[in-house]
């Protein structure tokens, strides 16, 4: 009892508009995962129209696949397909069975409506129809992108695409993600937004370190980030790994490019440029299942100036040290290690905080030091009853005075001699002012 324009009734008795309004009340974006170019049964469309059956292929998304070209699914049974989720409420589609489609467009050429038509022309159109029927700021998602005709079609009209196949085992991971990451991230945010599959971390196909390492990516990366796994049946600590990566860093095509992988290692560098804040977030990533030692070269594999650079490792909440030309770093087998690096300057400057892997880039939304009162100010977006902490280096002449005295919290722990942990509580979400104090150190 279920194809393209009804709903298993099992699974949703309510109908598919209550589902989107639950997730809007929840804080999220509906978003709809359709294949309007196939189905599974005769539905009333094709009883009515059966000329419009370009082929009957069993196959994993259904069984009868659509001719793109004839008039009746351009002008009635497509519209009627892609406009329901809009008027259920959605605001976005997963458009999935394209890439069979094509590929019986292309085997049954002489026998579509319109032969004359390319396959690639044909799809283009339908794709436009859809666009029409939508409106132009909606969000269309091309899946799957297993081609580079794939790419090429989803770039005509829709906002996103698949860049690879399924990611469920790390072999797939690499293979489907990351190396395609290599290859298209170029189009990232200029041409088509590259979306990765889901962010899979549960344990069936994890190590702890696999999950991290999988999350930081697309996150740092600023693709888009679909969770694909149970949330409830997620343990504590993956949970966590979810909080800290999300939302994804709106980031822009740099550095990533397929000359530069060597299939070993992984060198994400975040150039972040804000008002107040100028840094880098480096993830540096092992894919091999082997330990491994390397050097973060500061000049070519960050591109910085020379200068003194703190460098702050997020996950592990250690300071390494201040650096110069490069630093050492052991990865376990599959894991990765993202650290804050900041030029040393001759005032206090934040290096880290807790709230998100990428350490004041999206949660900070102003900071401010006053050299005659020797108070560092921010305002955070913080987590209501989550503990905020913001890492801080001074000058060596100064240190954190954490009694009163304009600074907002007593819980202080110095990581080195002139850096230092301020731990915050917020009450509520949202906008949070936090001060920091300091007085000149005692000889």
């Amino acid at each position: 009892d279920l194809d393209m324009y009804h709903p298993d009734p099992v699974s949703y008795p309510h109908g598919l508009k209550y589902v989107a309004d639950k997730i809007r009340e929840a804080g999220f974006i509906p978003a709809l995962w359709v294949g309007p170019t196939c189905d599974p049964r005769k539905n009333e469309m094709i009883e009515k129209y059966p000329e419009t059956v370009m082929a009957r292929k069993p196959m994993w998304c259904g069984q009868y696949f659509l001719d793109v070209t004839h008039p009746k699914f351009l002008e009635e049974m497509l519209p009627k397909m892609i406009a329901q989720p809009k008027e259920w409420g959605y605001q976005a589609v997963k458009w999935d069975c394209l890439p069979d489609t094509a590929n019986l467009c292309d085997a049954c050429h002489d026998t579509k409506y319109d032969s004359a038509a390319t396959t690639r022309q044909a799809m283009i159109a339908a794709f436009r129809k859809a666009r029409e029927v939508l409106g132009p700021d909606y969000y269309m998602l091309y899946c799957a992108g297993v081609s580079e005709r794939d790419m090429d079609f989803a770039c005509s009209v829709f906002d996103a695409a698949r860049i690879g196949g399924d990611i469920f085992r790390w072999e797939e991971f690499i293979t489907q993600c990351v190396d395609k990451v290599y290859k298209y991230y170029m189009l990232h945010t200029v041409v088509c937004n590259n979306d990765p599959d889901n962010v899979v971390i549960r344990e069936k196909f994890n190590t702890y370190d696999q999950a991290v390492t999988r999350a930081a990516l697309v996150s740092l990366l600023g693709l888009p980030f679909t969770l694909g796994d149970n949330l409830p049946d997620l343990p504590e600590d993956r949970v966590e790994i979810l909080r800290r990566s999300i939302p994804p860093v709106p980031a822009h095509p740099m550095d990533v490019r397929s000359t530069a992988s060597d299939h070993k290692t992984v060198v994400l560098n975040l150039a972040v440029e804000k008002k107040d804040m100028r840094f880098n977030v480096a993830d540096v990533i092992n894919l091999t299942t082997q330990e491994s030692t390397l050097r973060v070269d500061l000049r070519s594999d960050l591109g910085l100036e020379a200068g003194e650079y703190y460098v702050y490792d997020y996950w592990n909440r250690e300071f390494l040290g201040t650096f110069r030309d490069s630093f050492q770093i052991t990865l376990r087998p599959c894991a990765s290690r993202i650290f804050a690096v900041h030029r040393v300057e001759d005032k206090p400057q934040v290096l880290s905080t807790s709230r998100h892997i990428a350490q004041g880039a999206l949660d900070i939304t102003a900071l401010t030091y006053d050299a005659e009162k020797r108070v560092l100010t921010g305002v955070s977006q913080a987590v209501g009853g989550e503990p905020y902490e913001v890492v801080v280096a001074m000058p060596q002449e100064l240190r954190v005075f954490g009694e009163g005295n304009h600074t907002t919290t007593n819980e202080l722990e110095y990581l080195a001699d002139n850096i230092c942990r301020c731990t915050f509580h917020p009450e509520q979400n949202g906008p949070f002012r936090w001060e920091i104090a300091f007085t000149p150190r005692t000889r």
